[in-house]
């Protein structure tokens, strides 16, 4: 058995599921450090995505729920754990689409926000137009996730349960480090953490040459 009901339960979750909006790269990193870990099985995750070509790749990984339409998504775990894994201008298209569809995401316990550049209270804003008021974590994983090596940081407002916090540190620790820092330089950090690993690279490359 998964970890991830353990969690979940101690956080008052209660539909252990993974909710990936957003199928590329860096879901892709987060989702497979979480299976071969143990931390989620492939049967705790769920994953839309814009092409039936990635549907495709994802269902020959042995992945069974997997969607071309976040509403869809939405409307077969309308409690689980949302994990918000586009590209930051994207993000419009997708609450864009929930509107058309009239989904709610009331019910929705939990996000998990990996959106460069956007913080807390501007998505909180953006959300509440379908509905969604409740804890918004913010994760900012960087490319070494893809090995298994990453250094990622989380950060989350007063009032997010010491449990939610846990879950989320636990999940983003699959794939390398994870700090929590403050949310004033939430964005510093990532920039660290995210650029450092091409400066390192680019430091020998004049050698090289």
């Amino acid at each position: 058995m998964s970890e991830l009901p353990r969690y979940c339960l101690a956080a008052g979750i209660t539909q252990p599921k993974l909710l990936f909006i957003g199928g590329g790269n860096m879901a892709s990193a987060l989702v497979n450090g979480c299976v071969t870990s143990g931390f989620a099985a492939q049967s705790d995750i769920a994953i839309s995505c814009r092409s039936e070509s990635t549907l495709e790749k994802w269902k020959c990984q042995g992945f069974e729920d997997v969607f071309t339409s976040t509403s869809s998504m939405l409307k077969a775990y309308p409690h689980g754990i949302i994990v918000l894994a586009v590209k930051p201008q994207a993000r419009h298209d997708v609450i864009g689409s929930l509107l058309s569809d009239n989904i709610s995401l009331t019910g929705c316990p939990l996000l998990i926000s990996i959106l460069a550049g956007v913080d807390e209270k501007l998505l909180e804003k953006e959300l509440s137009a379908v509905g969604y008021s409740g804890p918004i974590i913010r994760l900012f994983p960087n490319t070494a996730v893809a090995i298994g090596s990453g250094a990622s940081i989380i950060c989350a407002e007063p009032g997010v349960s010491d449990e939610m916090i846990t879950l989320v540190k636990t999940f983003a620790s699959k794939v390398g480090l994870c700090l929590r820092v403050d949310s004033r330089n939430f964005n510093a950090y990532g920039a660290i953490s995210g650029s450092a690993p091409a400066w390192v690279c680019f430091i020998p490359y004049p050698t090289v040459r």
